[in-house]
């Protein structure tokens, strides 16, 4: 459980990190991270999110995809990716083993659940 624990603190740090990126937190931006916190039951706090400590986490939850799918759909939250959220996913992607070419068949994913 304690890993579990970590999992999701780190994942609340580097969602934080994602949606200050572009220097505007929507009301839809809070909204997601509002009910990520109550999924992964964790508070939010103001410590950096640790690369290290995630890859890690997520090696050995095997939940490298369901990251990069969450990270995209929180980054359309507002109803576009940023640039600057678009290149933390990449970096995240990439971290986790994540090919540009399979993070973008989960983005197309992620932009046509979006699409009425």
């Amino acid at each position: 459980m304690a890993d579990d624990r970590e999992y999701g603190k780190q994942t609340l740090r580097l969602l934080k990190k994602l949606v200050e990126s572009d220097g505007i937190v929507t009301d839809e931006e809070s909204t997601w991270l509002e009910y990520i916190k109550e999924h992964l039951n964790q508070g939010c706090d103001d410590e950096p999110f640790d690369p290290v400590q995630l890859k890690a986490e997520v090696d050995r939850k095997g939940e490298a995809e369901e990251l990069v799918s969450l990270l995209l759909m929180v980054s359309l939250a507002d109803g576009e990716t940023a640039a600057t959220e678009l290149a933390i996913v990449r970096d995240i992607a990439k971290l986790v083993e994540v090919s540009e070419e399979r993070m973008e068949e989960l983005r197309s994913d992620a932009l046509s659940r979006l699409s009425p």
